[in-house]
């Protein structure tokens, strides 16, 4: 009969040690298969921020100036607008899309754009009102009309770049005469809400004024930028003080104004210009040739300043995977200065640059 032989003590050590070997090179392929999804998780979400945030803005800059113009004629250059008692809008220009450059003490890094419109397409009909207002809350009298309704909003406004429309919420709506024995209507502006407040700057009395309908949502007055301490794209709501996230992962936002030429448009005009200082960064609808300005914009162009979540090496004294601080952000001398931020060489970066017409502002406008 044959004996039964187990392993030896050498047999079991070179078993152990083969084992272990295979342990640690399983280990380390799964470290670097972690590794490797990682960077494309994270190239991924990066290239998801980007697309984000430019069909975000793309689609704010898409509908400015939506109700503020009429047959190439501003309704107004100023706008006022109360809310829960106070007055976050007091005389502030109102233009589709304004550019203001940011400081190394402001809370936004780059450029912030401000963008104003009207959300219902009502808003393109202007209802001419048949009395004077004795105050800017007493009731405007429309011809008969469907196209407004208790709780609807409206802008008073007398035309033109150096009026000032008036935010205001219907109340109530009631049939009327007017003083020419037709019928009309007659829109109430209470104070039961919280937007028919008083107290603007200069405030007076309208006359020979239009009432726009804005329908059942105030219009849009928001300002985009990007948040330097989280790196996020965020937008505020400048009636209600709102503000909210819109992407992920963003370092700088820069914008510039396309302005028209004597038959096309030419000219690209951001805050890095020669001639900004003193003249673009101003644009007060009030001054003749600020108002020149204003009407030769058609587009607005901007580059939005991605970078991705991962660091490519965990050790910020060995990074390199960004060697130039200076990164361009796709015109002219307009580069962003990414030192500023924490391991700013860990980091791979993106920079995606739409041009967007302002078609609700231009039509029928003179360059």
């Amino acid at each position: 009969m044959k004996s039964i032989r187990g392993f030896s003590l050498v047999e079991m050590m070179i078993a152990l040690v083969l084992g272990l070997i295979l342990s640690l090179a399983a280990v380390s392929t799964a470290k670097q298969f972690s590794l490797v999804t990682s960077k494309a998780s994270s190239a991924s979400a990066d290239q998801n921020n980007t697309l984000g945030a430019i069909a975000a803005l793309e689609s704010a800059l898409g509908q400015a100036g939506l109700g503020l113009y009429n047959n190439g004629r501003a309704n107004c250059g100023y706008l006022d607008v109360a809310f829960s008692g106070a007055l976050p809008v007091n005389k502030s220009p109102l233009i589709a899309a304004r550019i203001t450059k940011g400081t190394s003490t402001d809370t936004f890094s780059g450029d912030l754009i401000t963008i104003a419109y009207a959300e219902n397409s009502s808003s393109t009909s202007i209802l001419k009102s048949g009395t004077n207002q004795t105050t800017i809350n007493s009731p405007a009298q429309t011809p008969p009309n469907g196209a407004v309704g208790v709780n609807d909003f409206v802008l008073l406004s007398e035309g033109g770049m150096a009026a000032t429309c008036i935010l205001r919420q219907v109340t109530a709506i009631s049939a009327v005469t007017d003083t020419d024995g037709a019928a009309a209507t007659s829109l109430v502006f209470g104070a039961t809400s919280l937007y028919n407040g008083t107290g603007f700057t200069t405030e007076a009395a309208k006359s020979s004024y239009s009432v726009i309908p804005l329908g059942a949502k105030p219009m849009v007055y928001e300002q985009w930028y990007v948040h330097k301490v989280t790196n996020t794209l965020r937008k505020l709501n400048l009636i209600t003080n709102q503000e909210s996230i819109v992407a992920d992962g963003v370092v700088a936002l820069r914008a510039q104004y396309g302005a028209m030429g004597t038959t096309q448009l030419d000219q690209w005009l951001g805050t890095d210009a020669a001639i900004w200082a003193g003249a673009w960064d101003v644009l007060d609808p009030a001054d003749v040739t600020d108002v020149t300005r204003i009407n030769k914009i058609r587009a607005i162009r901007f580059s939005i300043l991605t970078r991705e979540s991962f660091q490519q090496k965990v050790d910020p004294a060995t990074c390199n995977s960004t060697t130039n601080s200076s990164i361009p952000m796709d015109w002219g001398a307009s580069n962003f200065d990414v030192s500023m931020l924490s391991n700013w060489a860990c980091y791979t970066y993106r920079v995606a640059t739409r041009v967007i017409p302002l078609r609700n502002s231009t039509w029928g406008l003179g360059s």
